[in-house]
């Protein structure tokens, strides 16, 4: 595993943003696309470039991503309506420089990740409905896209990735992809490189430049969870149906529903990439930021583990046994709450014994990490007995975590 791939799969948890000119129709990314609309039609409705102003808090959101537990973000700096957030040095009107922001906004973005210890991605698009030259003149059309590209390369500092999105429109065509990672590679040695393959071919790599599998809103396959170990696994997901900002989509993912898919993804040693569209205010939603938050307090007690070097020794059903180097970590699902969902007598109920193999240190102690109780076992060899309890009144993780300590072995 080489450097890249080892440091960008032990952020394990990114944020994706999507945010654009688009999030001030508050009907998704794709809205140009799917109304049809033509260039002139779309900036129409956007109205003059130099009375749009687009003020995102980026100091206040990476603060935010980092407090929640998340490890990089990955900002979509050109979508595919072809305006840039970033100043295109004269290569394009269609840019921030050009707005009545005139700043750069990925220079405000990647300042504020360094100051707040969190990773910057550049999400780029290699799909361009603004361009006259993406239908009509190809060639010159990915000379545009180079010398842009490279701009993001120089002019930012060390970023942690180029995460590209767009091949799949025009899957026959030659993309030249070897020249344009070659670039970013010579000027920056220590960025990860990823293509989305898109929704139809979820989890394949295109070019040996390419260190990043990525499966958009693709639950975990046969084939992510067997990838090479020489790569990184990336799933991606939206919040709710849509990357961008949709005002009338309420079909929004739960607390325990992103708990869940986070420590199914980190078992499988992959990276869950969990996507939030800026509003039309610039902002992060209410709800989704509310939700990540909880997300990131149930990391902090209980999910802190499935960032650390680990290794899965036993899964069945219910329940994982993760090793780290001083202790095991037992995540059992599917426990009752204590709660008034069905009756309180649920409470802290014992349940059936599991045995848990392949535990090959002597356990010293094991404690509920939820509520810092130990728990009784029993062990023969490389076999754990434990008697589990649904969760106590006032209680539920959705996932529990024991931790397990190991004896001292020098003692």
């Amino acid at each position: 595993m080489n450097t890249r791939v080892q440091n960008y799969s032990s952020l394990g948890y990114g944020l994706f943003i999507h945010y654009g000119l688009y999030s001030r129709f508050g009907e998704g990314e794709w809205y140009w696309n799917m109304n049809k609309l033509t260039k002139e039609e779309y900036y129409q409705k956007i109205g003059p470039l130099n009375q749009v102003e687009l003020k995102p808090d980026f100091d206040g959101i990476a603060k935010w991503a980092k407090a929640s537990g998340l490890n990089y973000i990955v900002l979509t700096t050109r979508h595919h309506d072809g305006f840039s957030l970033y100043d295109t040095k004269g290569l394009s009107s269609l840019d921030i420089t050009h707005t009545k922001t005139q700043k750069d906004l990925i220079k405000n973005f990647v300042q504020a990740c360094d100051k707040h210890k969190i990773k910057p991605v550049f999400y780029h698009t290699t799909l361009d409905w603004a361009h006259p030259d993406f239908e009509n003149n190809f060639d010159n059309y990915l000379d545009y896209l180079y010398k842009s590209v490279e701009i993001l390369t120089k002019n930012y500092g060390e970023v942690g990735g180029f995460w590209f999105d767009g091949n799949w429109s025009k899957p026959e065509n030659d993309w030249k992809e070897n020249e344009l990672y070659s670039m970013i590679r010579k000027n920056q040695p220590n960025a990860i490189i990823a293509n989305n393959t898109g929704l139809n071919d979820k989890g394949n790599l295109k070019n040996e430049f390419l260190e990043i599998i990525t499966f958009e809103q693709g639950a975990l396959t046969e084939q992510l969870s067997q990838a090479s170990g020489q790569v990184v696994k990336e799933v991606c997901e939206t919040v709710n149906d849509h990357w961008g900002f949709a005002k009338n989509d309420f079909n929004f993912k739960s607390v325990s529903q992103i708990i869940k898919s986070l420590v199914n993804i980190r078992l499988n040693k992959a990276n869950y990439l969990i996507n939030v569209g800026l509003t039309s205010k610039d902002k992060v939603g209410g709800l989704e930021q509310e939700t990540l938050t909880k997300v990131g307090e149930w990391i902090k007690q209980n999910g802190f583990c499935l960032f650390e070097d680990f290794s899965v020794v036993y899964q069945k059903e219910m329940v994982s046994v993760i090793e780290t180097k001083n202790d095991y970590f037992i995540l059992v699902d599917n426990l009752k709450s204590g709660g008034h969902v069905d009756e309180i007598a649920y409470g802290a109920q014992a349940l059936p014994t599991l045995e848990l193999k392949n535990i090959s240190n002597k356990i010293k102690t094991i404690i509920g990490l939820d509520d810092n109780e130990e728990l009784e076992f029993s062990q023969n060899k490389d076999v754990l007995k434990i008697k589990p309890k649904s969760f106590k009144y006032g209680f539920n993780s959705i996932i529990k975590v024991y931790q397990a300590s190991k004896e001292d072995q020098h003692a």
